[in-house]
């Protein structure tokens, strides 16, 4: 019984040290990839089209097109970014 009573204030001790251990710095980390103003820009045809494709057609009636990456993909996947840096914000529709 003592035995047992050991053992289970070891392992709330280690858990307790494990908890206060995990503490890191204060603040958030730097924001990756480049700053807005050093984004590519790209020429875009306005004569394009892809007419045997359904999901090129879905897209152009939808009036975007929706790409997705994983979130920790460089340059691509960020979680919640700034809105200045969204590219969203400055694309254009299909088509």
């Amino acid at each position: 019984m003592q035995r047992t009573h050991r053992t289970l204030a070891a392992l709330a001790l280690l858990l307790a040290a494990a908890a206060l251990g995990g503490c890191g710095r204060e603040g958030n980390p730097p924001v990756k990839g480049p700053k807005p103003g050093q984004l590519p820009v790209y020429q875009v045809r306005s004569d394009f089209t892809l007419p045997d494709s359904p999901t090129w057609n879905r897209a152009k009636k939808r009036g975007r097109l929706v790409v997705g990456v994983k979130e920790d993909q460089p340059y691509m996947g960020e979680k919640d970014p700034p809105p200045a840096a969204t590219p969203a914000s400055t694309s254009r529709s299909p088509g």
